[in-house]
């Protein structure tokens, strides 16, 4: 990947697991995702002040898992990810203080009882409890 100057190289890898982990390449509308190194140009991403502040990917045939790294989108104040076909489980959202919107809806996820998703529990309760392991808690 081609050096960044836009925002940091953390944030950009997280776009990447996302658009890795939908099959972003049969999405109904991926506009420059992963082909340029200007991901603030990248269809509906928008950054402010160097970072990736919102993400709206609402009704564009996402396809597979939320990935852990969207955490790391720590300056994210909107998450539309609804009405897709996404499944498995909601990823620790924690780590995302800023965030003030959060749209999961019209998709087949499921929540892990041992991840604390406050202030979102409302939001996310509404998900079944996945039959599934949560990541951190596997042991290779």
């Amino acid at each position: 990947m081609h050096q960044l100057l836009e925002i940091p190289q953390v944030e950009c890898e997280a776009l990447v697991a996302l658009y890795d982990s939908t099959n972003g390449a049969g999405w109904t509308d991926n506009t420059d995702w992963n082909v340029t190194n200007t991901p603030c140009s990248w269809f509906v991403v928008t950054c402010s002040g160097g970072n990736v502040t919102e993400i709206d990917l609402s009704e564009n045939q996402l396809n597979g898992f939320i990935p852990t790294e969207i955490g790391n989108l720590t300056n994210l104040t909107q998450l539309s990810l609804n009405s897709n076909q996404l499944s498995g489980g909601i990823p620790d959202l924690s780590p995302l203080t800023a965030l003030t919107t959060l749209d999961f809806s019209a998709n087949q996820l499921c929540k892990y009882p041992s991840v604390d998703y406050a202030p979102w529990d409302a939001k996310v309760n509404v998900y079944p409890d996945c039959n599934i392991i949560h990541p951190s808690n596997l042991v290779l």
